[in-house]
């Protein structure tokens, strides 16, 4: 199987002699690059601007950005989900949308599991803390690790649904898609960023199994002018060539190629992680691609901000608690601008508890005003000033 992970080039002289090296039967699953040619950085080319519509976020899971100056990198995701070729179906749908979930037209699948929660810590604590709401959950189907994050209900094209998929991920269903490209002759993997509430060396795979298609014990090649790249936690390396040396013409002066094998109980092979952790396990990966290791939340919450938890009744003067100024049906929010209106960079309740969405936007809230960068990590407030989003429920 031929599945290229990474590959920066200053011209495609080099790609073609890349590929020469391919069809002289070096077998290569994943391309990292530790060091650079002139030119962005893997950092620049896979960042997004952040600005404007949801497609230019993360949150687009196409992984296509204007910002790669090679165009497209989402090829180098085809082997780990399936690319739709659209933004918004990896969550919504305007029909056959999950109907166990109050969210605006679902397409994800949301597996049934009861979380540990925030007041199990046996903190004192003045209002119910419960399970995730809808407005946490839907969060939740990527960033618990328990559900492939093209897991969805209703795939593009006629007769692309499968309703069971709305509390159950069938790899067979997700595996009739046939719009990847890229060079994969294989099914995705379907994974999702890790869980840590295994059995199996502290990993469950994105899929909630702790299963998972990827070929563990599989050959990472790696290209690089700086020496032999990191030996793998049980895993090897070894030297293919180099230029000078036999791959004369076929790799940049200076540089060689290295065959980094990861062991086959490698867990965190299985989802996302495996590339988006900086933490130097997987040789050639290390401080190239953006850590996700902090939006990995899993299903213990008891060392994140409480979500499904009751917002106080009683607020303002002489309490914790600033009191919000605006209401929508059940829901409460701080109408920083007093219009009445419920607006993207406002603080709001779901019917009258915190929930994830209650500070985060998935499709992000722009800095100062339209045309401007987003908020980090989505946050619906700039927390750069003065723990701003902290404050806005917290009188203190």
């Amino acid at each position: 199987m031929l599945s290229i992970h990474k590959l920066k080039t200053t011209g495609s002289h080099w790609a073609s002699r890349i590929l020469a090296l391919m069809l002289i039967g070096i077998s290569i699953n994943h391309f990292a690059w530790s060091a650079a040619f002139t030119g962005p950085s893997p950092q620049d080319q896979t960042r997004f601007s952040n600005i404007g519509s949801i497609a230019n976020t993360r949150h687009n899971l196409t992984q296509n950005t204007t910002t790669s100056p090679t165009g497209s990198i989402g090829a180098s995701m085809n082997g780990v989900r399936n690319d739709y070729g659209q933004v918004c179906v990896y969550c919504h749908t305007p029909h056959a949308a999950n109907s166990t979930a109050a969210a605006p037209l679902w397409n994800r699948t949301i597996k049934a599991h009861t979380y540990a929660t925030y007041d199990q810590l046996g903190t004192q604590l003045t209002q119910v803390v419960g399970q995730p709401g809808p407005a946490s959950l839907t969060c939740l189907s990527c960033h618990d690790g328990l559900t492939a994050i093209d897991s969805i209900i209703n795939m593009p094209g006629s007769g692309m649904a499968d309703n069971a998929q709305a509390t159950t991920q069938n790899a067979t269903f997700l595996d009739t898609w046939s719009g990847n490209a890229g060079g994969f002759s294989a099914a995705p993997s379907h994974a999702g960023l890790n869980s840590d509430d295994s059995t199996a060396n502290g990993f469950v795979a994105g899929n909630g199994t702790g299963q998972t298609n990827i070929t563990q014990g599989s050959a990472n090649s790696v290209i690089t002018n700086t020496g032999p790249p990191t030996t793998p936690p049980g895993g090897s390396v070894t030297l293919t060539g180099c230029n000078p040396g036999v791959l004369v013409g076929l790799l940049p002066v200076g540089y060689c190629l290295y065959t980094v094998t990861t062991p086959a109980t490698l867990d965190p092979a299985a989802g996302c992680l495996v590339c988006h952790a900086d933490d130097g396990s997987v040789g050639g990966y290390s401080g190239v691609i953006a850590d996700f290791r902090i939006f990995n939340i899993g299903t213990d919450l008891t060392n994140d901000h409480p979500v499904g938890i009751t917002f106080p009744a009683t607020t303002g003067a002489g309490t914790d608690w600033n009191t919000p100024g605006g209401t929508k049906g059940t829901s409460l929010f701080f109408d920083n601008d007093s219009n009445g209106q419920m607006a993207k960079d406002e603080i709001r309740t779901y019917a009258g508890k915190v929930e994830c969405a209650s500070c985060h936007d998935p499709h992000g809230v722009p800095s100062a005003g339209p045309g401007t960068e987003h908020n980090p990590t989505f946050l619906r407030v700039d927390n750069s000033d003065a723990s701003a989003v902290c404050l806005t429920c917290h009188n203190k």
